[in-house]
């Protein structure tokens, strides 16, 4: 049996169902709010477990720096920004260009501007 604790709409919908505003809801909104947060979560459409969510470092749209290391020779290290094209759920962020897992978030890939420069400084010292 789903619990409504362990929804991700449990806030939302436990004002909704004092208030008497859930949404397309059998539920009889005269009872008490112990009696209708048990019978909704024994079948919700609205139920969205949190233990399976992922929570993300960024959604798609975001730009992302990417630290490119090169040879003096070609001209040296750069910082390279990107878009986020797609988001896997194993943990790898896609851009424009190529795909990142993310053991390479501080190292690679930042999602500021500074922390690539401040990387790109670091590297360049050593």
């Amino acid at each position: 049996m789903t619990k409504c604790e362990n929804c991700i709409n449990d806030d939302l919908c436990s004002e909704f169902m004092k208030n008497g505003l859930f949404p397309n809801s059998r539920i009889e909104t005269s009872e008490p709010i112990h009696k209708r947060t048990a019978k909704c979560a024994c079948n919700c459409k609205y139920f969205r477990d949190k233990s399976l969510m992922i929570e993300s470092h960024c959604i798609v749209g975001d730009t992302v720096y990417i630290l490119i290391e090169e040879s003096e020779k070609f001209g040296g290290s750069y910082v390279k920004e990107e878009k986020v094209v797609e988001l896997s759920t194993a943990g790898r962020i896609w851009t424009d260009s190529s795909c990142y897992d993310s053991d390479d978030i501080g190292k690679m890939l930042f999602f500021t501007s500074v922390g690539a420069e401040n990387a790109l400084d670091e590297r360049k010292k050593k």
